[in-house]
């Protein structure tokens, strides 16, 4: 039998899910506790050290993505399933992260859950179709920002406007005119595909010039 533990918001769903899982893997999973606080999971985890945990992001208390990062750190031996509507690249990045063992999207039917449990359960991995997109989509980007090249003088432009420096004080440090410090600006901007300095600092911290 396979012990688990559920956190979820929402307790209709934990008892729906409770009857599907009895339904579709019968005696062989059981669900020893379940909370809608993510405050209340640790706890739940210590006293009835469960084969599997089904973590939902969104709970009041510690978000799922928090908790993930929490039991990396106390339980690494027990798999973390993430059960969710969310497919944000920054949700998935996150918990990857966070190395969780299991990422599905509540849209799936029962059956894949079941699978996943058991696949965590035995000490393997289980990812959905959508998240495994999702994952590659993710690594194609930045694959395609680490091939942009940028020259050395783009290189220390983008480093200042990551930490936040004015024009004026970037041309003032580099002994350059404002105006060829806008232009750079400019051609960063068309280079890396975003729309403005804050898409420039996103593009520096990922590109690890921040």
């Amino acid at each position: 039998m396979i012990r688990i533990i559920i956190a979820d918001d929402h307790k209709m769903f934990i008892d729906g899910l409770s009857d599907v899982l009895k339904s579709l893997a019968g005696d062989s999973i059981s669900i020893v506790a379940e909370t809608n606080n993510g405050n209340e999971v640790l706890p739940l985890v210590r006293i009835h050290k469960p084969e599997v945990l089904v973590l939902d992001i969104g709970m009041p208390g510690l978000t799922g993505i928090e908790v993930a990062k929490l039991m990396r750190e106390e339980f690494p031996q027990i798999p973390v399933l993430i059960l969710t509507y969310s497919d944000q690249p920054d949700h998935v990045e996150e918990l990857m992260n966070s190395e969780v063992a299991g990422y599905i999207l509540k849209t799936r039917g029962a059956e894949q859950l079941v699978m996943a449990i058991k696949e965590l359960a035995a000490g393997r991995i289980y990812f959905s179709q959508e998240i495994m997109g999702v994952i590659r989509s993710s690594k194609r980007k930045k694959e395609e920002i680490k091939s942009v090249k940028l020259t050395k003088r783009e290189e220390e432009i983008l480093r200042l406007i990551a930490r936040e420096f004015t024009t004026p004080e970037i041309a003032d440090k580099l002994f350059i005119a404002a105006s060829t410090v806008e232009t750079h600006r400019r051609n960063l901007i068309a280079k890396l595909g975003v729309k403005g300095t804050l898409g420039l600092v996103r593009k520096a911290v990922e590109m690890g010039l921040a």
